[in-house]
């Protein structure tokens, strides 16, 4: 197996917790965020709140995929990852608020919570960033022409930053931390080539030490006999004499 794959199972299995909390937190804290933002104040409240519980019940659909074992941690933290960006957009379309602070705290928390604990792909990384600047604007545009001002007046623009460095800080760490996992590997393999070394060096002492033992006593009963012999030819002679 190559480095690669060994790096792919050793990044699966080190981050699993992670995404499995960024999935659960999202069930169930994200149909909980509309009470405490302004769309409880909105004539939207009622279809905010369903469209939220319908995206928990699609994230827990996918969920229990992945417990179910049809899709890995950092697929099943990825889709749900963009299934809230989706809903997200369809939020900004739906509903004028008139202030998107406490929407943004949530959605870069949100974001900065994946940069830092979440393990994937580039790819995945750049996706979730394109689809965050598509459909972000297109959603709060077509809600109103001012909405998207509105959105970055009130720190929407931090968000939109820390989506465009997601990608690059994302290949930075994987770069890192791969160069270290071969590095670790490389010497966990070159301890194992020396144990399987010293293992057939010792097993071959032990082969020569016991084949010279061997040897060494059948030699001694051929001269022993030999000796005796001799010894036993030697008395007759003097017994003949």
């Amino acid at each position: 197996m190559t480095n690669e794959v060994f790096w792919d199972k050793y990044i699966e299995s080190m981050s699993l917790w992670r995404h499995r909390v960024f999935c659960v937190v999202y069930i169930i804290a994200y149909p909980l965020l509309v009470f405490t933002s302004n769309y409880i104040d909105t004539a939207n409240f009622k279809t905010v709140l369903g469209l939220r519980l319908l995206c928990s019940a699609i994230l827990s659909i996918l969920l229990l995929f992945h417990f179910l074992n049809k899709i890995d941690g950092r697929k099943v933290s990825f889709a749900t990852n963009l299934i809230i960006i989706v809903f997200h957009s369809l939020f900004f379309a739906i509903n004028q608020q008139s202030s998107y602070a406490i929407l943004n705290i949530e959605i870069t928390v949100s974001t900065i919570f994946v940069i830092l604990a979440i393990r994937w792909p580039v790819s995945y990384a750049l996706t979730s960033m394109v689809l965050v600047l598509v459909l972000y604007p297109i959603g709060l545009y077509y809600n109103s022409p001012t909405a998207l001002q509105q959105f970055f007046n009130d720190g929407g623009i931090f968000h939109i930053i820390a989506n465009l460095l997601f990608p690059f800080v994302v290949r930075l760490r994987n770069k890192a931390e791969y160069q270290e996992f071969c590095i670790q590997n490389g010497l966990v393999l070159e301890n194992k080539k020396l144990e399987i070394k010293y293992a057939e060096a010792l097993e071959a002492a032990n082969n020569k030490a016991e084949f010279l033992s061997i040897m060494s006593h059948e030699i001694r009963t051929a001269l022993n006999g030999v000796t005796g012999i001799v010894y036993l030819l030697k008395d007759k002679i003097s017994d003949n004499k």
